[in-house]
């Protein structure tokens, strides 16, 4: 099996990072006019305290799959398998932070926690599918430059 380039396995490690990271930020801004709300405070982690086994499980669960569909791609050798898995995986999370579910129809705005599952969801997406269309499983990786292969 070939090796994954060097630098998709830089970026699925730092996509996994940022989304780890993101899991226990504050998903929402607290809102003045619902002082009740649950979502003031709440990170991943503590809405699956609240939630039960409703949308913060399956956030948690979709933020962990993510994770490791990234190392994978930032561990394993080239393939189609694990940039399709994180496109699938990346595009569902997307969807569950756009249409916030069991948020009611005043769903609160976003926290930094939102944003930067959003954005790394949003970045390790645009990754594999440059991953999955540059990806040739049939040659090796050779250096741009070496003693074996002198011209680019």
């Amino acid at each position: 099996m070939t090796p994954r380039h060097p630098v998709f396995c830089q970026i699925y490690v730092t996509g996994a990072l940022l989304a780890f990271v993101g899991s226990f930020v504050q998903l929402y801004e607290p809102d003045a006019d619902r002082p009740d709300s649950i979502y003031r405070t709440m990170n991943l982690w503590t809405a699956v305290g609240v939630d039960g086994a409703g949308a913060g499980l399956l956030g948690l669960l979709l933020i962990g799959a993510l994770v490791l569909t990234a190392m994978m791609g930032a561990t394993g050798p080239a393939g189609f398998a694990v940039p399709v898995a994180t496109i699938v995986i990346g595009a569902i999370g997307i969807a569950m932070l756009v249409v916030q579910p069991q948020s009611g129809s005043n769903p609160p705005s976003f926290g930094p926690g939102a944003q930067i599952l959003l954005g790394t969801s949003i970045f390790l997406v645009v990754t594999a599918i440059v991953d999955a269309l540059t990806t040739n499983s049939n040659r090796p990786v050779v250096p741009l430059l070496s003693r074996t292969n002198p011209r680019p």
